[in-house]
């Protein structure tokens, strides 16, 4: 069994035989059952994705992708670039194929010296799962206004307000 709940740590401290006691608030009950030998892992929380959100970039993907008679994946792709958001590194030359085959997108800007050391600058793209709301919203506003650029109705301001609204209440729930 596996269990994920949403909480805070309360406290950490060293007990008398040297182990360490830590105490969390969490919004809902822990199964009891799982009370010896647990693998446990923390991370920040972060709330799903709206799946309306969600959907409604790959539905315009998928009718840009259509209407352009590419995959979907290049159309995604591209939007990364376009709207997304990117860290800037510094590869060693030799390094640059396997970056390349491990990142999501990346965009190769050219030689750079470093302390008397060639590298290449690259940007690397961050997939739409690791955006906040606010990246995830140009992202989609991105990709509306290319499917509107090519004669595709998107859906109307209201709602994509509404969507939005409820994708962004969701993220900042945390």
């Amino acid at each position: 069994m596996i269990a994920q709940v949403k909480g805070n740590l309360l406290s950490c401290s060293l007990s008398d035989n040297g182990r360490w006691l830590v105490a969390f608030e969490c919004d809902s009950p822990v199964p009891l059952e799982l009370k010896e030998d647990l693998q446990i892992s923390l991370e920040k929380w972060r709330e799903k994705r709206s799946i309306n959100a969600n959907n409604l970039l790959w539905e315009y993907i998928d009718r840009i992708a259509e209407k352009l008679r590419t995959d979907r994946w290049s159309v995604y792709l591209k939007a990364l670039r376009d709207y997304g958001t990117a860290s800037y590194i510094v590869v060693n030359p030799e390094a640059l194929d396997y970056l390349k085959a491990t990142i999501r997108e990346t965009e190769v800007l050219g030689e750079i010296e470093v302390n008397g050391r060639t590298g290449i600058q690259v940007a690397c793209y961050h997939g739409s799962s690791q955006m906040d709301s606010k990246q995830f919203s140009r992202l989609l506003d991105g990709v509306l206004q290319d499917a509107r650029d090519l004669g595709i109705e998107t859906p109307e301001e209201e709602r994509l307000k509404e969507i939005m609204a409820e994708h962004e209440q969701k993220h900042n729930a945390r």
